[in-house]
């Protein structure tokens, strides 16, 4: 059975991944891995590095019972759902639970660019899609939609690393009947040669989701994250994918990449799949089971 990850830290925010990733889960029947991670001060970045070792308390009884609630949210909507108390860093326990328990996808809520938002949800989901360990889908702060039959679903690609989508993605857009909108970033001047390589790579990706609808649409936008959102709101969209490409060194230091910034940015659940995973890790030394 596929596993889904949702963090969660009770807000609004995190409410609304968790709702959204019951829609994914119950079309290709997944189920839902529910955590919530208690990062205790002195393991806090920002805490000085002499801080005297301060013992852990135990947490509050309503963080249990709150965890009950959103079981029984997702169980009474028909999805298997298990769920994990950690303690640790947010994003090194997500990637651990991911490799413990074979995990397919985390599905996390984003404050995006509201900054007046508590919450480090945003930033942590944008880093995570940084690390290129597991697809991540961000669901942002204010978006109440839940992917639904017929959905449409936009697919920025420049037609590199298509060949990593994963299987439950595709059974995903069959399953829901969708429409999966192509979206082609290129020149409105293009060479035969380019043409070509579009038609060619379009009928590929036509093929891998044989049984689904695809259309090819084109962007002539200087601004990739503007075009993206713009077509998305045009569409009605449910779901932006795009592929993370892995990047070098010089790269990651001068820019920031596409996926991140389309994470911070969107009012429409993104899904970031990496090109190229990177191994997910053995155990995490600062992480652990609690309560």
């Amino acid at each position: 059975m596929k596993k889904i990850i949702v963090p969660v830290d009770f807000s609004d925010c995190s409410l609304n991944a968790v709702r959204y990733a019951c829609s994914i889960a119950l079309n290709i029947k997944a189920q839902l891995l529910i955590v919530y991670v208690h990062t205790p001060e002195f393991m806090v970045e920002t805490t000085p590095v002499w801080q005297p070792y301060i013992e852990v308390m135990p947490l509050p009884k309503i963080v249990h019972e709150q965890i009950q609630e959103i079981k029984k949210m997702v169980h009474d909507r028909g999805v298997q759902v298990q769920s994990f108390i950690l303690e640790g860093i947010v994003n090194d326990s997500i990637l651990e639970l991911a490799q413990t328990k074979h995990a397919d996808l985390v599905v996390m809520g984003s404050a995006g660019i509201d900054f007046s938002y508590s919450s480090v949800w945003g930033s942590k989901a944008s880093q995570l899609i940084e690390s290129k360990k597991i697809p991540v889908l961000v669901v942002p702060q204010n978006y109440k939609g839940e992917l639904v039959n017929e959905a449409q679903i936009v697919f920025a690609t420049d037609f590199k690393g298509v060949d990593c989508i994963p299987d439950y993605f595709i059974e995903l857009t069959a399953s829901l009947n969708s429409t999966v909108n192509v979206f082609y970033d290129t020149e409105p001047y293009r060479d035969t040669e380019n043409k070509e390589y579009e038609a060619g790579q379009f009928q590929y990706v036509k093929t891998m989701f044989s049984g689904t609808k695809v259309t090819l649409n084109h962007s002539y936008k200087e601004n990739l994250i503007h075009a993206v959102e713009d077509f998305a709101v045009k569409k009605h969209a449910s779901l932006i994918v795009m592929i993370a490409h892995k990047r070098g060194f010089l790269a990651n230091l001068f820019h920031t990449s596409i996926t991140k910034q389309m994470a911070i940015h969107t009012q429409v659940p993104f899904l970031a799949i990496p090109d190229e995973l990177v191994e997910l890790s053995g155990s995490v030394s600062n992480s652990g089971f609690i309560g």
